[in-house]
């Protein structure tokens, strides 16, 4: 979500569960970060299979302290 922007992507997909058998210890070493200290029991594979941007019309604008502060100075400048 991204409501500075006014913009939504939604994400349709199907996941598939890995876990217990050694393919998916492969591949939970290939994906784990180095600095993690505990590894995970199972990967979640989410198959994508459509997307869209959503329409930003009934999306609020919303912003973090920084971002409004950010535009606050912006547009007294101008």
């Amino acid at each position: 979500m991204d409501y500075p922007g006014q913009q939504r992507l939604k994400i349709l997909g199907r996941v598939e569960i890995r876990e217990g058998d050694e393919a998916s210890r492969k591949l939970i070493r290939e994906l784990l970060p180095l600095e993690e200290k505990s590894p995970p029991e199972r990967v979640l594979l989410i198959h994508v299979e459509a997307f869209d941007w959503n329409c930003p019309q009934h999306i609020t604008p919303r912003y973090t302290e920084e971002e409004w502060a950010e535009l606050s100075e912006a547009s007294a400048r101008d």
